[in-house]
């Protein structure tokens, strides 16, 4: 299994031309309780116990599958994502990762999300919709969407991605046909829509 972001997508030029003709058409479910998931895990100092009990079944209203928690009274998992709060800290490395990914239904899906919720800044979502257009892999993602190392890849283009002087142009695009304010939405999560919506338009046609 290679483990490499190897799609020439996952670069500003094309993400910036996906945008401008892209239909958004995200539901409001998901616009609406964005900000108020990013809000919750911002006005907490120290992630507790029930802050990650709370905030993972508030994630999994995003996803199809029920949550199978683990990691309730588990210390490790606590300061692993307290670590991964920090914004001024390097990422998780992929040992500790894979520990959290094995507290939330063994599913990189579902931390990524946890994650970007915690820290938006530094950690993006991830599933087989994005997988599929960061990779180029077509069919059944399988494994792949649970490699960490895919993941870990996929931060680290997404980081160039954000910081590339033409991103606003990609931003500006995706805030008005959304028709939301700039502060709604976090670099990353702008990008990943764009991606999300586009492998899907690709899958429904």
């Amino acid at each position: 299994m290679k483990n490499q972001i190897i799609s020439k997508n996952l670069c500003i030029e094309s993400l910036i031309k996906e945008a401008q003709r892209l239909e958004l058409n995200i539901s409001n479910s998901y616009l609406k309780s964005y900000p108020y998931f990013i809000a919750y895990f911002q006005a907490i100092p120290e992630l507790k116990s029930e802050h990650l009990v709370i905030g993972s079944h508030m994630v999994y209203g995003w996803m199809p599958r029920v949550l199978s928690y683990n990691g309730y009274d588990d210390e490790r998992v606590l300061q692993l994502c307290n670590k991964a709060k920090r914004k001024e800290g390097a990422l998780l490395k992929k040992e500790e990762l894979e520990y959290l990914k094995s507290a939330i239904n063994n599913s990189m899906v579902g931390l990524s999300k946890l994650l970007h919720f915690i820290n938006p800044q530094h950690y993006a979502i991830w599933d087989s919709h994005i997988l599929r257009y960061a990779t180029g892999i077509s069919g059944n993602p399988g494994a792949r969407v649970g490699n960490v190392d895919l993941y870990l890849n996929y931060l680290k283009k997404l980081e160039i991605v954000a910081q590339d002087k033409r991103y606003p142009e990609i931003e500006a695009v995706v805030l008005k046909k959304l028709k939301v304010k700039k502060d709604t939405l976090y670099p990353y999560r702008v990008v990943e829509m764009v991606m999300f919506e586009t492998q899907r338009g690709k899958k429904k046609g």
